[in-house]
């Protein structure tokens, strides 16, 4: 990837999966397929998954918001979006910045501002 500029797009998400054993294969198969996109993707600059809390975390930095627009809306990630009602709730936002935050100890997105996905509320952790 690519060295850091002054300001980038950045984007985070925290997911909960659905229970159900046949959700949790779901979800890792859409997962690994989206950040193996995400790693090859045109104006990335930085991808990280984590989960805290039994949250699944990304953090995704772009050279812009475009680029980001760009695999959001194709391939693996496209295939993800139109799976993920079914099997997982959560929220997402996307900003302008000059640095990608440290891993809290609690979800980022719970703290920001941004579009819950999956007809549910942000995450609880725990």
């Amino acid at each position: 990837m690519n060295e850091l500029p002054n300001t980038f797009h950045l984007s985070i998400t925290g997911l909960r999966v659905r229970p159900g054993f046949g959700n949790q294969l779901r979800f890792r198969y859409h997962a690994l397929r989206s950040y193996l996109q995400a790693r090859k993707a045109e104006g990335v600059l930085h991808v990280a998954a984590r989960r805290i809390n039994g949250v699944e975390h990304t953090v995704t930095a772009w050279r812009d918001r475009e680029a980001m627009l760009a695999y959001v809306r194709s391939g693996p990630h496209l295939k993800a979006m139109r799976a993920f009602h079914h099997i997982a709730t959560g929220a997402t936002c996307s900003f302008t910045t000059d640095h990608i935050p440290d891993w809290p100890a609690t979800s980022p997105t719970g703290q920001m501002e941004g579009v819950v996905v999956g007809g549910g509320d942000r995450p609880q952790q725990g």
